[in-house]
């Protein structure tokens, strides 16, 4: 992914709450269910939750009218959802969600263990076997006021729970590359490579996906 494109990535993804909530865009929404039902309809509301320490927030609730600026409204959990894909009708903006569950709290990333209830995963990436998402989150720290980040998590192809792996911060990062080889530990060759010096953890601050092209080059070794 280039750098132009991931700095668009982000701005598109804090801008979306906001411009949802206060200028009510005209937005086609399509959820396939889980039984593989499609349901088609216009945005009308949204809900959100938070969890982690790093406050990561995703969409987990959408209501949708039939008809634009429709006031009956059908709300959908993420829990009975497969997937999201809205359509901005004025500007042709296509966002895809996926629904997965989020890692428990107070586990490790390799156990997989599921969060409470699934939440709406913004797609950016797309791999062979590997799949990237953005969420937002925000948080006082220290002395530098509120800070607003977009943190970036993946799921291998198969899994129903996606895994935070990076949490941009304008704050000295300490200890990056060691928590990045916890959140890839089932992966013995990706902790080979995080460990190694072919690894700049600049070129992971200006691009955190290029992980995922990694960790899906090595997925793709595994298969031949």
């Amino acid at each position: 992914m280039k750098l132009k494109l991931f700095a668009t990535l982000l701005l598109s993804m804090l801008c979306l709450a906001p411009a949802l909530a206060k200028k009510k865009p005209d937005v086609k929404c399509v959820l396939t269910l889980n039984d593989g039902k499609k349901v088609e309809g216009w945005y009308m509301k949204a809900s959100y939750g938070t969890y982690g320490p790093e406050n990561v927030k995703n969409m987990d609730e959408i209501t949708i009218t039939a008809t634009k600026g429709g006031k009956d409204g059908t709300t959908y959990h993420a829990n009975d959802v497969k997937k999201l894909v809205c359509t901005n009708e004025e500007t042709g903006d296509v966002k895809e969600y996926w629904s997965l569950y989020a890692i428990k709290a107070l586990t490790h990333p390799e156990n997989m263990k599921p969060s409470g209830h699934k939440y709406f995963w913004l797609v950016v990436y797309q791999g062979k076997y590997v799949t990237g998402f953005l969420s937002v989150s925000s948080w006082t720290y220290g002395t530098m006021g509120r800070e607003t980040s977009t943190p970036c998590s993946y799921c291998i192809d198969g899994d129903n729970i996606a895994v935070t792996f990076f949490v941009p911060t304008n704050a000295i990062t300490i200890g990056l590359r060691a928590n990045l080889k916890y959140r890839f530990k089932r992966f013995p060759k990706m902790v080979d490579y995080l460990d190694s010096k072919e690894l700049k953890l600049k070129d992971i601050k200006k691009d955190p996906f290029v992980l995922l092209e990694q960790l899906d080059r090595i997925l793709s070794n595994e298969q031949l």
